[in-house]
């Protein structure tokens, strides 16, 4: 295994783990289940500890890539700029769970206005990291960047 078998591996995680927990934490909303929303803001932390290992194999696995025939500096440049963005917007969602959890032990639950700032918060980080997988499948897809046949 190297580093870009190594970022691939990590690089689906902070999507996964953003919608996962958005979802959990609607329904726990919904349900107004405490243990739920609890469960949903940590699986949203956890999110942001898997974006920051994705960003770390970013740089190493693009030094395997530049070998390669397909190999766009430009695409990985973009690439680049979007996964610091989405670090720290993924980082941002997990502070902000964070500080939810935070206040839901010294007030027994979660203030209503702080779940509808991480949900949104999480939706933002959401399409930041969306995008950024985006960008990240056109260098390893050559086939669906425009202008392929």
């Amino acid at each position: 295994m190297n580093a870009a078998h190594l970022h691939l591996l990590l690089n689906h995680l902070p999507i996964g783990t953003l919608l996962f927990g958005f979802g959990i934490l609607l329904v726990g909303w919904c349900q107004r289940n405490e243990g739920v929303v609890r469960v949903a803001l940590g699986i949203l932390i956890l999110g942001g500890v898997v974006a920051a290992a994705a960003f770390l194999t970013g740089n190493p696995a693009a030094h395997v890539l530049r070998h390669y025939p397909s190999y766009e500096e430009k695409l990985v440049h973009q690439h680049w700029l979007a996964a610091n963005f989405g670090l720290w917007s993924t980082v941002i969602t997990a502070v902000a769970a964070a500080g939810c959890l935070y206040l839901s032990r010294k007030r027994g639950s979660v203030p209503r206005c702080c779940l509808i700032i991480a949900l949104l918060i999480n939706l933002w980080a959401l399409a930041v990291i969306t995008r950024t997988n985006y960008l990240g499948g056109l260098i390893g897809h050559p086939e669906i960047r425009s202008g392929s046949s």
